[in-house]
């Protein structure tokens, strides 16, 4: 009996600090899986008005805030200011979300879809957009650590694309 009384306020005491450290350790691994992205990034984008289609140098500024990943543009040439919120997806391996416009009255959101290299030095994908005239479009985003490896994410871009439109005219699908 005296055993049963032990077992049983041990496994109390240890479901109780189970239950207040889980969610602790989950979010500091949380953090941690953040941790690599945050901090800057040199990013190149396509611009959605005329002339469109030309690629945009900035620096881009990486935090976390409330589970997400946020991006804010730096140092943009053509003045544009926005804001992108994403999330990891896919074990870290991709990261999904939304932009808008944060200069007052802008009106510009859309929503973005960026792929992790396996070294996490270079990410790269499509954002979403609409033009000034109203037209949807998707266009180019690429971002790295180093300003040498922006042409390795531009490679990665086009060869996600290759393959992307090869395998959409096998199945007949173009």
């Amino acid at each position: 009996m005296f055993i049963q009384l032990i077992l049983m306020v041990t496994g109390a005491i240890l479901g109780a600090l189970f239950s207040a450290f889980l969610p602790l350790a989950a979010a500091i691994l949380k953090i941690r899986r953040k941790k690599k992205f945050l901090g800057v990034w040199k990013s190149r984008y396509q611009n959605e008005f005329l002339p469109r289609g030309n690629w945009i140098d900035e620096d881009v500024e990486v935090v976390a805030k409330q589970g997400s990943l946020v991006f804010r543009n730096v140092k943009n040439p053509v003045g544009s200011k926005y804001i992108a919120y994403g999330r990891l997806e896919s074990h870290d391996s991709e990261i999904e979300g939304q932009w808008h416009e944060a200069e007052e009255g802008a009106h510009a959101c859309g929503s973005f879809h960026l792929f992790v290299h396996p070294m996490g030095n270079i990410l790269y994908g499509l954002c979403s957009g609409i033009t000034d005239t109203g037209e949807r479009l998707y266009t180019g985003w690429v971002l790295a650590r180093k300003e040498e490896d922006l042409a390795k994410a531009h490679q990665l871009l086009r060869g996600a694309d290759l393959l992307l439109a090869s395998s959409s005219r096998e199945s007949g699908d173009v």
